[in-house]
């Protein structure tokens, strides 16, 4: 199985099942976020893909489903009736489910450092305005007011994202997220791009955005450092603060809240942006079919990690994570 290095709950998991299960027991290889999207295109291409990936479903997922890779799920090889069906939607292509979720819900928000903000006379930012205003008040003292892991490409989406749910409403993204090529036409994605330009041009993002990288951990530690004030980035990053600066942790200088708003944007300010949940699909190669479904149907997500970390993808079930 392969997966990112970051999914302490999966080897969990696998831990258990190779325990109760010493004559089949699965080998786990762990890699960085970019590294491993292009280690799993040319496995799958030479035929050498794993038995069970990690994937975040959507389009990418639905590539692999096309070319006959990955094998639908039923409920009764994996009880994919006990997750939420709403989450379940991102595996799921032509009515069948080809993925079951592999962690909690991570929704995106807006961290801060008290501290530096404090520094600079800036409160954390309601609307998109407070967030121009606090740009050149954080410039002024020499911080980078948004720290951005430019060069992995993905955070810069979540900035996006949350533009285009603020300028558009949530049926926008919806409609992209469908596979309806048309929507991209829509006006709220051109002016989502607009806003993210002038937050580029403003200087929000600093001057080395396109060099830093999520996986080498530069974003992160720019901001528990006090050389960035604040990042969008998923809940997820609060694990990684905590491990890499427990002293800055529990200093109670690290923040976080929703999104800022737009005022003259038609979406909802409330609402929060982020991944329902990643994925564990089943190669359509494997010859190991029968040990990857037991894997999948009782160790995954299963009662003892369900309620642990972020609120999880099964029905029933409440999280217990921060934040």
């Amino acid at each position: 199985m392969w997966a990112l290095n970051d999914q302490t709950i999966l080897k969990e998991s696998v831990d258990a099942y190779n325990k109760d299960h010493p004559d089949a027991k699965i080998t786990l290889r762990l890699f960085a976020n970019d590294d491993y999207k292009q280690k799993l295109r040319v496995a799958f291409g030479a035929n050498q893909a794993p038995d069970l990936f990690f994937n975040w479903g959507g389009g990418a997922l639905n590539d692999y489903v096309k070319a006959g890779k990955v094998d639908a799920l039923t409920t009764s090889e994996v009880h994919t009736d006990r997750y939420t069906p709403s989450v379940l939607r991102s595996a799921t292509f032509d009515g069948k489910v080809y993925g079951v979720p592999a962690n909690g819900l991570a929704p995106v928000v807006l961290y801060y450092n008290k501290k530096v903000l404090a520094h600079a006379g800036v409160k954390p930012p309601k609307t998109y305005d407070d967030l121009l205003a606090a740009v050149q008040k954080l410039k002024a003292k020499d911080v980078v007011p948004l720290s951005l892991a430019a060069n992995s490409k993905w955070p810069t989406l979540m900035h996006l994202e949350y533009l285009l749910d603020r300028t558009g409403g949530a049926e926008v993204f919806a409609k992209i997220a469908s596979g309806d090529s048309a929507a991209w036409k829509n006006p709220p994605v051109t002016k989502a791009n607009q806003y993210l330009q002038e937050l580029s041009e403003a200087g929000a993002f600093g001057d080395n955005a396109s060099s830093v990288n999520y996986d080498q951990g530069s974003s992160t530690a720019l901001l528990y450092t006090g050389k960035a004030a604040m990042e969008v980035m998923g809940t997820w990053e609060y694990a990684n603060i905590a491990k890499a600066a427990p002293d800055f942790r529990k200093s109670g200088d690290l923040g976080y809240t929703a999104f800022p708003a737009l005022t003259d944007g038609s979406g909802d300010p409330k609402n929060i942006v982020g991944n329902p949940s990643n994925f564990l699909s089943l190669n359509s190669s494997t010859s190991q079919k029968t040990e990857a479904l037991t894997y999948l149907k009782d160790y995954v997500l299963n009662d003892s990690q369900g309620c642990r970390g972020p609120p999880p993808a099964c029905t029933g079930r409440t999280g217990t994570g921060t934040p």
